[in-house]
């Protein structure tokens, strides 16, 4: 969860913008160790879409089927991925448990 945009808008193209789904051209090996991420490249480009909107960078911005209705493309590869997520060791105890399900930030992902 972002606590800040990491574009801050500083002007608006004023263009109808589209998107093609991102090309996952990362190797078989790095693929597996994230099988359990089904279609992410689906998931990818409609969160970095949904990014790209809310900053209000451009005029429209939607993942895009038809390139004759937009002015511009963005197209994007996904070379590599790894996520890697890390809990406090304090998130086991009874009591810490229960601020986190609260919604109180106990770990950190990188």
């Amino acid at each position: 969860m972002y606590t800040h945009y990491p574009i801050f808008p500083k002007g608006n193209f004023t263009l109808d913008t589209g998107i093609d789904l991102f090309k996952d051209l990362r190797t078989q090996e790095e693929q597996n160790q994230t099988e359990r991420l089904s279609n992410l490249n689906r998931k990818l480009t409609v969160l970095i879409t949904r990014d790209l909107r809310d900053v209000e960078l451009f005029n429209t911005i939607r993942v895009t089927y038809q390139p004759e209705n937009v002015a511009i493309i963005i197209r994007t590869e996904i070379n590599s991925f790894y996520w890697k997520s890390s809990i406090a060791p304090t998130a086991k105890l009874p009591y810490v448990k229960y601020i986190h399900d609260m919604g109180i930030k106990s770990g950190a992902g990188k």
